[in-house]
């Protein structure tokens, strides 16, 4: 048990670093878990190379996101690297929370965050997972944290199976089953690669909020292998997105111009990578 984070890592020397956290079984009975803690936080790419792989592990009883993996800014928030800095990352058949068991999840937050919080390239696959009894997004995905920077987003979403979200009704806000919010301030930039598809999310959003969401922000642009519609055209992608999961609900939100909207720049069935 933890109050804070049963595992951390920070890879953000210049040497880069890799991270194997597989076959764990993670259970947090500590009596005062801080706000914002009890799970797993990983992060790293902020100066060199990094890949992790955190796959076939099991949690429950968080209460922040059970796995949260960050694409580190540049060292004390300064500029980029002249040469892209990269954080490759695998999350794949992890079981997080209890079907039966109210709030095992994150009792305050997210199955999974990926998140890029600085510049170069972050690729993130998330696949074949189980989340269950989360209290704000079964899979939240973000481009930006808060300071402007620029830079390549990979997110590949499938497989993953997502409901029975939590009950804690002191989290008043709009549950995503998945959401992509892809630009955060002023000035971001993000050029997102965003494959989801073959996900049951079905019933898994809360509050109003939806299976599904994705949002353009800012002057970003979100590419979506094998969409065809037109690029500030949400009812088109929302219906890209319910034909390629089994979900319900969908929607999108665009801000485009300053933003690019959305694109299909990725042949169709392929998973996003580096344009």
């Amino acid at each position: 048990s933890s109050r804070g984070d049963l595992f951390q890592y920070i890879g953000d020397g210049t040497g880069g670093g890799a991270l194997v956290f597989t076959g764990n079984a993670l259970s947090n009975n500590h009596p005062a878990i801080a706000t914002g803690g009890g799970g797993v936080t990983v992060t790293g790419g902020g100066s060199g190379a990094v890949t992790m792989n955190i796959s076939n592990n099991t949690s429950r009883d968080s209460h922040t996101a059970a796995f949260t993996v960050v694409k580190s800014p540049p060292f004390a928030n300064g500029a980029c690297p002249a040469v892209p800095t990269s954080l490759t990352a695998t999350i794949a058949g992890n079981t997080i929370g209890v079907a039966g068991v109210a709030n095992s999840g994150s009792l305050e937050g997210s199955g999974i965050v990926a998140q890029q919080a600085g510049c170069g390239i972050f690729t993130v696959a998330i696949t074949d997972n189980q989340i269950r009894q989360y209290n704000n997004f079964g899979i939240s995905l973000q481009a930006g944290a808060g300071i402007a920077y620029s830079g390549n987003v990979n997110f590949t979403v499938t497989g993953n199976t997502i409901a029975n979200p939590g009950t804690n009704l002191s989290i008043d806000g709009p549950f995503q089953g998945i959401g992509l919010n892809n630009g955060v301030t002023p000035g971001d930039t993000y050029q997102t690669c965003a494959d989801i598809r073959t996900n049951a999310a079905a019933g898994s959003g809360r509050n109003g909020g939806h299976d599904l969401r994705v949002r353009q922000r800012q002057s970003t642009t979100i590419r979506m292998p094998g969409y065809t519609g037109g690029a500030t055209n949400t009812d088109a992608v929302s219906a890209f997105l319910i034909a390629n999961n089994s979900v319900t609900t969908a929607s999108a939100v665009v801000n485009s111009p300053p933003g690019g909207g959305f694109l299909n720049t990725v042949p169709a069935g392929s998973s996003c990578a580096q344009p």
